[in-house]
C-alpha cells in the first residue's frame, strides 16, 4: 500500500542508530515523537507535567502496573529518559556483548 511504502521510506531516512531502535521495538534518549510512535506505537496514556524549572514535560506511559510498564519522558518534543518498570533483568548481561 502507499501508506506502508511512505512508512518504509520514513524509516530508511532515519539515522542507522535510530532504525536499529525501532527495529527492535526501543525508544531511546535524542528520538522525537514521530521515532518513538514508529517504534513503540501510540502511547496508552500521557501525562503532562511542568517541571520546578519551568520545563513542560510529556511522559508516554505504555503497559501496566504491575506488569512491564514503559516511562517515555519528553521535553521539547525530544526524549529526555526512558524507564522501565520492573527493571529488565536481562539488561545488565546485554550490555557486555
Amino acid at each position: 500500500s502507499k501508506q506502508r511504502s511512505a512508512a518504509v521510506q520514513w524509516t530508511e531516512a532515519q539515522p542507522p542508530a535510530v532504525r536499529e531502535a525501532i527495529a527492535a521495538k526501543r525508544a531511546e534518549v535524542d528520538m522525537d515523537q514521530d521515532q518513538v510512535i514508529a517504534a513503540l506505537g501510540r502511547a496508552e496514556r500521557k501525562v503532562r507535567e511542568r517541571q520546578p524549572d519551568g520545563t513542560e514535560t510529556e511522559d508516554w506511559i505504555y503497559g501496566q502496573p504491575p506488569g512491564k510498564t514503559i516511562f517515555v519522558r519528553f521535553a521539547h518534543d525530544k526524549v529526555v529518559r526512558v524507564s522501565q518498570y520492573p527493571l529488565p533483568v536481562a539488561a545488565a548481561s546485554e550490555h557486555n556483548r
